[in-house]
Formats: structure tokens, sequence, C-alpha cells
């Protein structure tokens, strides 16, 4: 049972989306729902004009409307105009309760009927469909979130059971009536950010998990490379004051006493190791704490705040969009020291291969790795602006696809460091040098070699390795490269 309370991280994001946990909501939420709710209904009663609530949209905000609930609906079907593959099961877990606990906070209006129901989808499987493409991660993610809010009302299509169904069936095998929007309702749906936000959490999720354990993987690199330890000499955070260098080289220093290596120089892909895993450490805490102060901020328009209706920008994207290209930013670097590496150890050991010329090796792992790389898109998209709405939404953040895209380049990032965790392993079958290894990654090493499912067999002659790729992803997946105190 997970209790959403007041407050929730991206780790908890991550939990939600990966299990079925049940979730509830505390009484003290509950009750501020309530309350704003009450707020609202006296405005309306009281015949204030309040955005959305009895007003048109965007750019038809001057327009007066007195059908307002078939307003609310009007709203979610004209804007569900998303496009290309739906988005990942775990994804649209996510952003179901991502908008749970955004309108749980209390500053929407909304009944607690809709909150029942985000609750009720949640906790009996029932997940959205909702394309990838269409938002612009300003006015919130209207589109996709549209697509979520059809869903609620018995339109759109849903995964339930493992299958995939229309709402409204899903509603009647479920035996339970579609719900019926009232005031701000539909806005409050799909006002929000809520799709950049699940994409954003899930994706430094990843990274972290990806991050720790290609410290291990470097480390089989170096003990195969017969890297020089003196590179990473304890002595030389005197002279760098980064709190993530110094982090790095006292991990390095733990595992590295054995390393025999005698080059005066190795290639920067070993040499200068601390510097650039310090320089992403220091960058990983930092996106932390932004990623955790957006997930606990409000992205609705209008807000109820101190029984005051504001109208404002608090949908706007741009804190994410940042965060989210700076993160991609440190993540295809990660990439691209792997592949360096992978081509070091591919070019130091024949390929890594006992018969070079007959058998070709492990040569297409570096080959494959460039591939990758040469696809994994960073376009800046957050200082990217195209006005929409006839000039009302002249500035818009474009979250959405700054996310949408570091959460398509971190699935290639595991293949990449797959490709390197292999070559590392047959470096060291080759050199011998696995009995140099330090107690604890030897361990890895062994386990890695004998596992009873997924095994990452040594390579005597060319075989096809498309096992061993993903018993690697297996691996990383489930943190088998995890060092102690990591």
């Amino acid at each position: 049972m997970i209790l959403l309370d007041e407050k929730i991280d991206y780790n908890l994001v991550y939990e939600v989306a990966h299990s079925n946990k049940e979730i509830s909501i505390s009484e003290k939420l509950k009750q501020r729902i309530l309350h704003s709710r009450v707020v609202l209904e006296e405005k309306i009663k009281n015949n204030e004009i309040v955005y959305g609530v009895n007003t048109g949209f965007g750019k038809l905000a001057y327009k007066i409307v007195n059908e307002i609930e078939k307003l609310q609906l009007n709203l979610i079907r004209s804007h569900a105009v998303g496009v290309g593959e739906e988005l990942e099961r775990e994804i649209s877990r996510a952003i179901l309760f991502l908008k749970l606990y955004n309108l749980s906070l209390g500053y929407s209006g909304i009944r607690y009927e809709v909150i029942d129901r985000l609750l009720f989808f949640l906790n009996n499987q029932v997940y959205p469909i909702i394309p990838k493409y269409g938002s612009v991660g300003a006015s919130g993610d209207l589109i996709p979130l549209s697509h979520m809010a059809l869903t609620l009302i018995g339109e759109g299509y849903v995964y339930l059971d493992k299958a995939f169904y229309p709402s409204l069936i899903a509603h009647k095998i479920l035996n339970i009536e579609p719900l019926n929007l009232k005031e701000k309702e539909g806005l409050s749906l799909i006002n929000g950010l809520e799709f950049s936000k699940a994409l954003l959490s899930i994706s430094l999720s990843e990274f972290i998990r990806i991050f720790k354990q290609s410290i291990t993987i470097f480390l089989f690199s170096a003990y195969a490379f017969n890297a020089n330890k003196r590179h990473y000499n304890l002595k030389l955070s005197k002279l760098n004051k980064s709190e993530g260098f110094y982090e790095i080289l006292k991990i390095l220093n733990k595992y590295t006493e054995n390393l025999e290596g005698n080059r005066i120089q190795d290639p920067y892909s070993f040499r200068t190791f601390p510097q650039i895993y310090g320089a992403i450490y220091d960058n990983l805490k930092f996106i932390e704490q932004k990623t955790n102060e957006e997930l606990n901020s409000v992205s609705d328009n209008p807000v109820i705040v101190d029984d005051e209706i504001i109208s404002s920008g608090l949908f706007q994207g741009q804190e994410i969009a940042f965060l989210s290209d700076f993160l991609n930013m440190n993540l295809i670097k990660l990439c691209h020291i792997s592949e360096r590496r992978t081509f070091q150890l591919l070019k130091e050991y024949n390929f890594l291969t006992k018969e070079p010329g007959l058998n070709s090796g492990l040569m297409m792992f570096q080959v494959s790795q460039a591939s990758l790389l040469n696809s994994m898109n960073f376009y800046p998209y957050s200082i990217d602006n195209i006005t929409t709405s006839e000039f009302q939404e002249d500035v818009v953040s474009f979250s959405s696809n700054s996310s949408l895209t570091l959460f398509e380049n971190v699935k290639k990032c595991y293949y990449i460091f797959a490709y390197e965790l292999i070559a590392s392993l047959q470096a060291l079958y080759l050199t011998v040098n696995y009995r140099k290894l330090p107690e604890e990654l030897r361990e890895i090493y062994e386990e890695l070699r004998n596992h009873k499912t997924h095994q990452i067999k040594t390579i005597d002659e060319d075989r096809n390795l498309n096992k061993d790729i993903e018993s690697a992803i297996y691996h990383l997946k489930n943190n088998k490269l995890l060092l102690l105190n990591q």
C-alpha cells in the first residue's frame, strides 16, 4: 500500500510505475479537495467569471459560456488529437499517478469523485492508451492528457488485464459508469505536466541505475586494459575541488589496487574517467533536487489559493525541459565514453577473438555502438519556440519533446553498456586478468559467467551473441553490477 500524502519524489514515481501496489490518499488531502470544491461552487453560485469554468479556453477566454458541463466534455474531445505509437504501460500508470497527486493537493476545485476514479483506475490496473506526440509543454501537456481524460468518460482506449479495449467496454467489464464531468474538471484533468514529469522521473531513475553500474563495467575494462592506477591517485582530489571528482576517486581507489598497467598516459576514456564521471555525479545531484521540486509543484490553471481563484502560468514546462535536456547531455556523454573504451579493448586485443581473420570476434559491437550513438538525438528543445493559439501561447517549452527524447535515449544507453560489459568480460577472459580482480569485483564476474538463466559465456569462436546481449541487459536492469554501498 502506498499512502499518498504531502510529498513525492522520482523514486516513488518509478516504484508506482513498475508495480501494482494499491494506492490511497491521506485524510488531510481529502479534506483539502473537498474544501476547494466548496470554494469553486460558491464562486459559480455568485455568477463570478472564472477562466475555464464559464469561459472559453486559450485565445477564446473572452467568450462567456453558459453550457458549463458540456464545455468540459468538448474540451477533452477537441484536444485529444495526439498521434504516433502509444506510450508504454508503465508511463501511462505514472501519468495517472502524477495526475492523482497533483489534483489531490487541493488547489484545483474538482470533486472527490474524480480523485476516486483515478484511484480506481490505478488500483485495478486500467491504463489509458496515450499517443506519444502532440504536446508542446506550455499550457501543460494538453493533448496527451486529453487522451488520458477520454478514458475516464468512457471514450478512447485502455489496457486492462494485458489486453486492449475501448474504454466503454472496459467500464462494462469493471461494472462502473463513465465519469460525468462537472465544472472545471475537464480543464484540471488536461492542464498539467504529468506527461513530461513521468518521462523525466522514470528516465532519471533508469539513468542513475546505469550510472552506478557503469562504474563496475569501467573497472572491468580497466583491469582488462591494464590501466595505470596512478591516474586515480586520491591526492589529486586536493587539486580539484569538485565533490563528484572526490567521490569517484574514492571508489576507484578502493577497487584499483591490483591494476598493474605501466603506460605513462592511458587514453582519455580511461585516464579522465574520474573527471568525466565526477562532473556527471555533481550534475545528477542538481537534477535530482530540481526534479523532485517539480514533482511537488502544482501545474493546474486556474488554482484556488487561500480561497482565492488565481489564473497564472503554473503549467509552463520550462524547468522540466531544461532538466530533460541537461540530463540527456550527461547521458550521451556517458555513452560516448563507453563506446571509446570498447573501441580501445577491440584495438588492443585483435577484436577480442583468439583467432582473428577466421573469426571477427566482437568487431560489430563497436559498430552497433556507433550506430546507436549517432541515433541518440540531442536537439535542445528547451530553447526552441513555435507560437501557438493565435499568439496567446507565444512562448512554449517543448518539455514533452525534451523528456520523450531523453526517455528513448535511455533505452539505447542500456545497449551501449551491454556491449561494453560483454567486451570487458571477454577481454578479462583472454588476458586472464580476471584473476587480478579484487574480491567483490571477482564475485560479480563469476556471477555473470555462471548465472543459471542469464549466463554471459566466454567466446572461443564466432557464434550468435543475441542471448548474451539480452543477458547483459537483464543484469543491468536487475542491479546485478552494483558495488557495495552504492
